[in-house]
């Protein structure tokens, strides 16, 4: 039979090297503390963040739904594999018109030849590692590969289409989070992860936030 045993550790909290032991810490009533996955990779550089738009300067949406005209890509090479944590559409303005948010995870690389390309960032701020992906926002219609392929799938769709501009309608917001739908994509490389903010005349933000992984520790 196996007894598991925790140090009460409140305060002055016991910080070694790597690879070296420590005893399990806990609280005063042996209530033991233990760090989510999420954060345990993003203290290893592995949680990335990419941001369509900016401070005041949103990006233009490509309107009406277009199946090669995405708002914002990932696209994930072979051999890294991406978990999405967060990804939300902030709206700025709208042309008055049904709005809807579409996030896909597909096994097509998007191969965007034209759009803003965008620089993904560490949270981890010293950034130990460095992203294999590619991602581009405000996508221009026709200028990507269609990654609506065998195996893609939608794991995000807005509630119902909303106009906006209508008052009493939901806050202009749409995320997906992980943490709170209980399982997250696992987008193996080649492949893709794809939003679409469709409307008419829309502006807005589109950030991302996720885990990235060599596929040898997933597959």
């Amino acid at each position: 039979m196996s007894e598991l045993k925790v140090k009460a550790q409140q305060q002055n909290v016991a910080r070694v090297a790597d690879g070296r032991p420590i005893d399990l810490r806990a609280t005063r009533d042996g209530s033991p503390f233990s760090a989510g996955w999420f954060t345990a990779l993003s203290l290893e550089g592995r949680v990335f963040a990419a941001n369509g738009g900016t401070d005041t300067s949103p990006i233009t949406f490509a309107g009406a739904y277009d199946a090669d005209g995405a708002d914002f890509t990932i696209d994930v090479p072979a051999g890294t594999t991406i978990i999405p944590i967060t990804v939300e559409v902030n709206l700025q303005t709208t042309g008055a018109s049904l709005f809807e948010v579409i996030m896909l995870a597909s096994r097509t690389l998007t191969a965007v030849v034209t759009g803003t390309t965008v620089t993904p960032v560490a949270l981890r701020t010293d950034a130990p590692i460095s992203t294999n992906t590619t991602v581009r926002s405000a996508v221009n219609a026709g200028a990507m590969t269609d990654p609506n392929t065998t195996g893609a799938y939608e794991f995000y769709r807005s509630g119902y289409p909303t106009d906006p501009d209508v008052a009493g309608n939901p806050n202009p917001r749409y995320a997906f989070s992980a943490l709170r739908e209980g399982v997250a994509p696992v987008i193996v490389g080649p492949g893709s992860l794809v939003v679409y903010a469709a409307g008419t005349s829309g502006t807005g933000f589109i950030t991302a936030v996720w885990a990235e992984l060599p596929s040898s520790a997933i597959v």
